[in-house]
């Protein structure tokens, strides 16, 4: 998460607890709120100011790793370049936020979430575009349906975060992995 110093001290502390709590349930789905306020170095209770249930917290950090999501997309011409480009441009954009936003694609607890659901929706509208136009136009499989190949994106873009952060994978590597991953499987 970005350095916050020009904020009032609530608000750097609440970007403490969300960055310690992306960093820490990325590796562990079930940290508590104990142990979250203890990566970010301040007290349960503090956490609970700030996020009174665990359930406020994981839609807080929804959020703000969905609106990091959206600045990459965001960067990318998803309508006016070719299909690859776009991908691996994409691919690109998003990959340095896995340490932020990883934890995001295991968290079950927010599949009943009406607004994380609708900000995902429209966070993955340019990929889900993109695959409607080339499914369109013959180069994408037409029997896939197109929020499956944004899920599969979603998720092989998922293993290469966990890769890098295992160090089984080069960072430079990882964008161009996804795309022919991907490709290979939605490619006529």
């Amino acid at each position: 998460m970005p350095s916050t110093p020009h904020l009032p001290r609530g608000a750097r502390t609440r970007h403490r607890v969300l960055d310690a709590a992306a960093r820490l349930l990325a590796k562990d789905p079930g940290a508590s709120l104990g142990e979250i306020a203890a990566a970010a170095g301040i007290g349960r209770t503090t956490v609970h100011r700030h996020f009174p249930t665990r359930d406020d917290l994981l839609q807080a950090l929804a959020f703000d790793a969905l609106a990091a999501i959206a600045e990459g997309v965001g960067e990318v011409p998803m309508a006016t370049e070719p299909p690859e480009s776009a991908l691996l441009a994409l691919a690109t954009a998003l990959l340095p936020l896995g340490p932020r936003v990883s934890w995001l694609a295991n968290e079950r607890s927010l599949t009943a979430d009406r607004e994380v659901l609708a900000a995902f929706e429209r966070v993955a509208r340019p990929l889900r575009e993109l695959v409607e136009r080339e499914q369109a136009e013959g180069r994408f499989a037409p029997h896939l349906a197109p929020h499956w190949v944004v899920q599969v994106f979603v998720a092989v873009l998922c293993a290469a975060w966990e890769a890098v952060d295992n160090g089984e994978l080069a960072p430079k590597a990882a964008p161009e992995l996804v795309v022919e991953t991907v490709l290979r499987g939605v490619a006529r």
